[in-house]
């Protein structure tokens, strides 16, 4: 979990969250989706809350600093969209802060 909250900490809106927070935010959401590098780090990661059958919702999709414009988001959203619980969903949400 420590990776996952290393991560948020390179994001503008994940700087002030607790490792606490993080947990809980993590524990609260039905699916989470990590990349990891050839070291084991993570350097990706998103989390689903969904109904399983109309509707997902993606949050947090954060791609390490050191890895960005490598098509990691990219590939975190062709995770979620062919998760194996995911595959009957008719839409996919992604929640985006401006």
């Amino acid at each position: 979990m420590k990776q996952v909250h290393q991560l948020y900490k390179e994001v503008w809106w994940g700087k002030e969250r607790s490792l606490e927070d993080t947990i809980n935010c993590v524990q609260g959401s039905q699916i989470c989706i990590g990349i990891l590098d050839d070291n084991d780090h993570l350097i990706g990661f998103t989390r689903v809350i969904s109904d399983f059958i109309y509707k997902a919702i993606i949050f947090d999709v954060i791609v390490s600093k050191a890895h960005r414009g490598n098509g990691l988001g990219q590939k975190l959203m062709n995770l979620v969209k062919g998760h194996k619980e995911l595959r009957k969903v008719k839409h996919f949400e992604l929640y985006l802060l401006t």
